[in-house]
């Protein structure tokens, strides 16, 4: 999903495109992934492109577990994975962002005077702040999203328009000075590194301490020459690093983004706790991961820690047939966005009632028309945002004999 281009016209799937031009070409294709959109996986078992496998790592490491299926598996040089449940950490009195385990684990690995990764996704210290007297969020005012504060600079900075406000510790609607920080971020991170170990070198990479190429660069030397013993960062540091001195990779929580407004977030849960799962133990020595969660059941976190992808890639698809959600089906998503929320109402309800009447005037029944709703987040750089959503087998059919009025983007196959 992160080939799609999401911010202007047109709005293509480089995957798609790349896809086209090899048929075009007749070129030789190859779609490689650890974890593969389940859409793609499932035109892979249904013989529309062909299904290669690398099952096995390639490492001196080998050792026999066995496999949800109940089936002895050999698996080269992975990582062992573990799941700690953060609310018994809660329960029994740590209310630290990190378990018991995981220091301990930290402090095992610093000793051997081997690396760590800790993975965060998100930003910043704390990704709100709340006031304990009108219980209000501090909210950017071009956007209907929390501010995220920084301690490192004391601001408050929305991460979408990157508006950022001076913080005076007070409420900002209605001045108590009552307030109090929720969530973690990866300074924080960093913050409880330097206070647990306050003699070992954290570093963190994010978009916040790297913005351009030679500061990405300076930030993977650093690590990469043991200048530094924990590396924190968010999903820039998950996919394609090969740090042969980590062999422990702690994700200090798993549940971000797991219960967002999207079909796919399992998904995109799995697929990151899988790929910052294989930082772990890549030289001589057998990593560990730990996964701290608030959500120990949920089964995008229970096959990410088997690291089985068929055994996910069941259960999605039985969720996504139930839904009708892709790939039993295809998306097309409307959007429209005004400084006016009653204008974007308007304009969502007349598109709705002239899709509905073109779907009934050519007898359509395998497409479906939703809406208009407002979209996520439903304010964006001080405009309000409102969808229209198609679903069916050829959603397009509906839009072929239509002139879709001014303002409204066209998003086919939207990834969020």
């Amino acid at each position: 999903w992160t080939y799609k281009q999401i911010d202007s016209n047109p709005r293509y799937n480089a995957k798609d495109v790349a896809v086209k031009l090899a048929e075009m070409s007749k070129s030789v294709m190859i779609l490689g992934s650890a974890t593969p959109e389940c859409t793609t996986y499932h035109r892979a078992l249904a013989g529309k492109i062909k299904l290669l496998k690398l099952p096995y790592r390639v490492s001196g490491i080998t050792r026999t577990s066995s496999s949800a299926t109940g089936k002895e598996a050999t698996v080269d040089g992975m990582p062992e994975i573990e799941i700690v449940d953060m609310k018994r950490e809660l329960i029994s009195g740590n209310r630290s962002i990190f378990s018991r385990k995981l220091l301990g684990y930290l402090s095992n690995s610093f000793e051997q005077g081997s690396q760590v990764i800790l993975f965060i996704n998100r930003r910043g210290s704390f990704s709100s702040m709340q006031c304990r007297e009108c219980g209000s969020v501090a909210t950017c005012g071009r956007c209907s999203l929390p501010f995220t504060y920084h301690a490192e600079i004391d601001k408050l900075i929305c991460h979408r328009c990157a508006q950022r406000r001076r913080f005076f510790l007070k409420c900002l609607k209605c001045g108590n000075d009552d307030v109090y920080y929720r969530g973690i971020g990866t300074q924080q991170v960093v913050a409880n590194i330097n206070k647990h170990f306050p003699d070992i070198s954290a570093i963190r990479w994010d978009s916040d301490t790297a913005k351009n190429i030679k500061e990405h660069e300076r930030i993977l030397e650093e690590f990469r020459s043991n200048s530094a013993q924990v590396l924190v960062g968010t999903q820039m540091i998950a996919k394609g690093l090969h740090f042969p001195n980590v062999t422990l990779v702690g994700v200090v929580l798993a549940d971000l983004g797991l219960y967002a407004p999207d079909f796919r977030a399992g998904e995109r849960t799995f697929q990151i706790l899988s790929q910052v799962s294989g930082r772990s133990g890549r030289g001589s020595v057998k990593g560990k991961v730990l996964i701290q969660t608030y959500s120990p059941s949920n089964y995008a976190i229970n096959d990410a820690a088997k690291q089985d992808y068929e055994l996910f890639y069941e259960k999605e698809i039985r969720y996504r047939k139930q839904q009708s959600a892709p790939p039993y089906s295809r998306l097309i998503k409307l959007l429209y966005s005004n400084t006016d929320m009653n204008k974007c109402i308007n304009a969502g309800k007349k598109l709705a009632e002239l899709l509905r009447f073109e779907r009934y005037a050519v007898g359509d029944v395998t497409n479906e028309v939703f809406g208009p709703t407002p979209a996520y987040p439903s304010r964006l750089r001080g405009k309000y945002r409102w969808q229209v959503v198609l679903r069916g087998n050829e959603p397009k059919r509906l839009l072929n004999n239509l002139r879709i009025p001014n303002g409204w983007i066209v998003d086919v196959d939207p990834v969020n």
